[in-house]
């Protein structure tokens, strides 16, 4: 892939911003009926990475303002927890909507996969 360095918009900057400032910060909840290992999304989500170029990129700041770059940008982080009741995936997803990103190499995505003790439960990646 080609190194990209690309100062941000307009909009990317209010965005940013509002970031900083602890809004936009989005959170999906998905349930997966079945078996999921995390082998298997950590597979997926190296795939979905290198297929999207918002997903290679980190956010930093240069003396003439922010850019996107994505050289040294890392995985994207997954992070396996089990399951402890049937609200866990909601005290998460609290979690990560009050934690900010860092502008250091880690990409725009993080991923929490809540593996369920049951091998065919119900499972949540946040």
């Amino acid at each position: 892939m080609t190194s990209i360095t690309r100062k941000l918009g307009l909009v990317e900057n209010l965005f940013e911003i509002l970031h900083d400032l602890g809004a936009m910060i989005d959170v999906n909840v998905v349930r997966i009926s079945g078996l999921l290992t995390a082998d298997i999304l950590q597979q997926a989500l190296d795939f979905v990475q290198k297929r999207h170029p918002m997903l290679q990129v980190h956010i930093v700041e240069l003396a003439d303002g922010v850019y996107f770059q994505s050289e040294g940008t890392t995985k994207i982080p997954l992070r396996v927890i089990e399951k402890q009741n049937e609200n866990h995936c909601l005290e998460i997803a609290e979690e990560e909507l009050h934690q900010r990103f860092s502008r250091n190499l880690e990409p725009l995505c993080r991923v929490t996969f809540l593996r369920s003790p049951i091998s065919n439960d119900i499972s949540e990646i946040i």
